[in-house]
């Protein structure tokens, strides 16, 4: 297979790579690791008293079979579904309209605007470099979450990161100086903006579409552009989590040796952050089979979550709580702590297996679209593709409609593609009208 074959078959599947890939490092290398002699030293980096040996269900058929579900299911339907809606998904993608560059200029304005002044009145500045411990940190960002509210996060997370990931596609796939120069505008301001989020997985997140948009649909040097994004990936992670974690390095007396002292932190630090990264995911998953296989459905099933019944816990809050008890956080800080799960997991923590299949059957159509979506007719195609890679992302760590109507989700930035679409169409039509009269 040829070098320009392989990326055009990644391309070309991408969103369902992103998922199966993010949710074996995630979540499934971990239990594997957490099964070998040994391997529970990785989970007490986290858990003091962590053992797989601690749940009745681990090792059970059921434990493995729900684990490596997706691998099953999800190739089989989202193939499935491209081979029957591919057509449509075509046509549907071919009538969206590719953004003019005052058209972009204007909405990233309006939009930049909303959001700076909703982080200037909720004080993210002083927030961010608030506190001295994790505690600290932690508190600082619920607080910056709740005074934010959800439109300036989805505002964020959504819309811009769209914007963001159009105008980087465009750049690197045109080489117009006007949407290189976009796109570095928008790589600065929309990571200073997720950096006052004071949280690490939306900037990630946000870089991870740039890896993706790199490999998928740089003309030149596709793999060392994406190896250097890559690189800037991973430091960006190394980074925050010390700001986060507030790992400080040591103090000095000369301001020269800055450099040098974070370094050192960094590389101190090094198994720390690996170990959490790890453990993120993985942790949670005995948690989640072992409670809600002996327990049932303690926080409400799916149908009373359609019935819009009002449910007396949320599994990833439940489940938080049992992993780490007594925080020694405040109460608004353990009441809103989160382990996340696969949006199969979380059906299975709802509704058993008829849950898990149900959500996991949905994901998978949803990712069959995204890959049926023609990458290479358009920008806003091409940029399509790259926020289904992210959408395959949020499945592996989220419940179903956490990718569609979260602040991240893809309601959002879907709505502005069809908003635009139809007004530039009736701008269009307008404009004939009045020619021929």
């Amino acid at each position: 297979m040829s070098a320009s074959h392989f990326r055009s078959t990644i391309c070309d599947n991408l969103a369902l790579i992103v998922f199966l890939t993010a949710y074996f490092f995630l979540t499934v290398l971990g239990n594997l690791i957490y099964l070998i002699p040994g391997g529970d030293i990785i989970g007490r980096i986290a858990i003091e008293d962590f053992s797989i040996a601690n749940f009745k269900t681990a090792k059970s058929g059921g434990y493995f079979l729900l684990l490596f579900l997706p691998f099953i299911v999800t190739p089989i339907v989202a193939i499935f579904t491209r081979r029957f809606l591919g057509q449509y998904v075509n046509r549907t993608v071919k009538l969206f309209t590719d953004f003019s560059r005052l058209d972009f200029i204007a909405i990233e304005v309006i939009v930049y605007s909303y959001v700076f002044f909703s982080f200037w009145n909720a004080d993210a500045v002083e927030l961010l470099t608030r506190g001295s411990d994790v505690y600290d940190a932690v508190r600082s960002r619920y607080d910056l979450l709740d005074r934010l509210g959800y439109w300036p996060q989805m505002s964020l997370k959504s819309l811009l990161v769209f914007l963001a990931c159009y105008g980087f596609v465009r750049a690197i796939r045109s080489r117009e100086t006007f949407w290189i120069v976009a796109a570095a505008v928008n790589f600065i301001l929309t990571t200073i903006f997720l950096v006052l989020l004071n949280m690490k997985w939306p900037l990630l997140v946000f870089y991870m579409a740039l890896v993706v948009s790199t490999f998928a649909f740089a003309r030149k040097r596709p793999y060392s552009g994406t190896l250097m994004m890559s690189l800037v990936t991973l430091l960006a992670y190394t980074l925050i989590s010390i700001a986060l974690l507030r790992v400080v390095p040591p103090p000095s007396s000369n301001p020269g040796h800055l450099f040098g002292r974070v370094k050192s932190t960094a590389l101190t630090s090094k198994t720390l952050l690996a170990a959490t990264l790890l453990n993120r995911m993985a942790q949670p998953y005995p948690y989640y089979f072992d409670v809600f296989t002996q327990d049932g459905p303690v926080c409400g099933t799916l149908t009373d979550r359609i019935m819009r019944k009002v449910n007396p816990c949320q599994p990833s809050n439940l489940i938080y709580s049992r992993m780490f008890g007594d925080t020694g956080f405040d109460e608004f800080v353990s009441r809103n702590g989160t382990s996340p799960q696969s949006v199969h997991v979380y059906g299975y923590a709802l509704n058993g297996w008829p849950g898990a299949m149900i959500e996991l059957i949905l994901a998978s159509v949803v990712l069959g679209l995204f890959i049926s979506v023609p990458a290479m007719t358009s920008n806003i195609a091409a940029t399509i593709v790259v926020m289904g890679a992210l959408t395959g992302y949020y499945f592996s760590q989220l419940p179903f409609e956490g990718a569609i109507i979260y602040d991240h989700g893809i309601l959002w930035w879907g709505l502005l593609i069809v908003a635009y679409t139809a007004i530039k169409f009736i701008t269009r039509r307008t404009d004939i009208i009045h020619t021929n009269t």
